[in-house]
This record gives structure tokens, sequence and C-alpha cells, in this order.
């Protein structure tokens, strides 16, 4: 009956310990409907976790009417998760700028290199910032409504031209990266790098703002 009984606590132990540890990622997700109603839950936003050393294993899930969303047995290690927003789309210029921030992890899952990328039209790039920094370094006097008005509508030019170079970039972009993002005229995508240990919760709030248009 000992060794009956030994026997059983051990394979109770060894499957134990085959068990795969596992934690969990939960968040709210909200952006800014306008200044009299503030801020409302992005209903219906697509939820996706990525594993950073295993980017085949992935997780779902949507957020709730009240902009909330849980994954549940989600295996330990780091993660990006991707929000795209239901309610809310982005500038070319802005989508750009997220992706360059978290261009490390997502070149870990997609293999593009967002820093190389943007080297193709860095001369471009910099011709709209050196323009733009001439025109604000005039230093116009308060009375010279002539020279603001020109600084004024050569920003308003640098603007056009900056957003068609970055909507450029943003159309010639790799096909798995506009597939894990979305269109930006369409979504409004966040990141967030997460850890998951075994047995915790982690917990995210995105701010997704106001829509583009």
């Amino acid at each position: 009956m000992k060794t009956i009984l030994f026997l059983l606590c051990g394979a109770s132990l060894f499957f134990a310990s085959c068990k795969p540890k596992t934690g969990s990622i939960s968040g709210n997700v909200y952006w800014k409907y306008n200044k009299v109603q503030g801020d409302k839950p992005d209903a219906g936003s697509e939820v996706l976790a990525i594993n950073l050393g295993d980017t085949a294993t992935r997780y779902t899930s949507t957020c709730d009417v009240q902009g909330n969303f849980a994954i549940e047995n989600v295996r330990i290690g780091n993660y990006l998760v991707l929000v795209r927003s239901k309610n809310t789309n982005d500038g070319a210029y802005d989508y750009l700028r997220t992706l360059a921030i978290y261009s490390k992890p997502l070149k870990q899952v997609t293999g593009f290199d967002l820093s190389k990328y943007k080297a193709t039209d860095q001369a471009d790039m910099v011709s709209v910032d050196s323009i733009y920094s001439a025109v604000l370094g005039q230093s116009p006097r308060s009375t010279d409504y002539g020279v603001l008005t020109r600084i004024i509508k050569m920003s308003d030019s640098l603007n056009i031209v900056r957003n068609t170079i970055a909507t450029r970039l943003a159309e010639d972009l790799p096909e798995n990266v506009k597939y894990l993002t979305g269109p930006p005229i369409l979504y409004k995508v966040s990141f967030n790098e997460v850890a998951v240990k075994d047995g915790e919760k982690s917990t995210i709030v995105v701010d997704n703002g106001i829509t583009n248009h």
C-alpha cells in the first residue's frame, strides 16, 4: 500500500511539474469622445498578444462594452500586445512614430527593421525639418505681421509635405506589418510590452486619445 501511495504521489508531482506555467493579461481601453463627454470605452477594439520568444504563440481578445479585455492561461514570457482601436484612427505620421518607438519588438515579430527603412527617405525628412527650423528661426518682431503670416503659411505647407512623405512610407510598408497593425486610416494601433509571470496577472491601460478624422 505504501508503495502504491508513493507512486501516486510521484506521478502527481511529475504531472504538476509538466503543467505549463501560465499567467494572464487584462486591461482597459478607452478613447476621448470630446471635451464635454470626455472618455468613453473603446468597445470592440481588437487585442493581440504575441510572445517575443516564440512569435507563433499568440492570443487574441476583444474589448467588451466597458472597454475591458482579459486573456487567461497565457504562457509565461515577454509579449508585445497590440490594440487596434474600434473608434479612433491615426494619421500616417503619428502611425510611423508609434512604429518607431516599438521598432525593436516589431522587428522580432515581423523581421522588419524600421530604422533601415526610414533611411531611404532620410534626405526628404531632413530637408523638411531643416526648412521648418529655418523658418521658425527668423524670430520675427511682434509687429512684423508679414513674417508671421509667412511662417504660418510655411508651417502649413511643411505639414502637408511631412504628411505626404509619411503616407507614402506607410503605404510601402511590408504586407506582414500592414496586416498586423491594420491601415492607420481605419485603426489607431497601440503597443505595450508585457512580462507574463507564473500565476500573476499583467494589467495594461490604453488611452487611444482622439480620432484623426
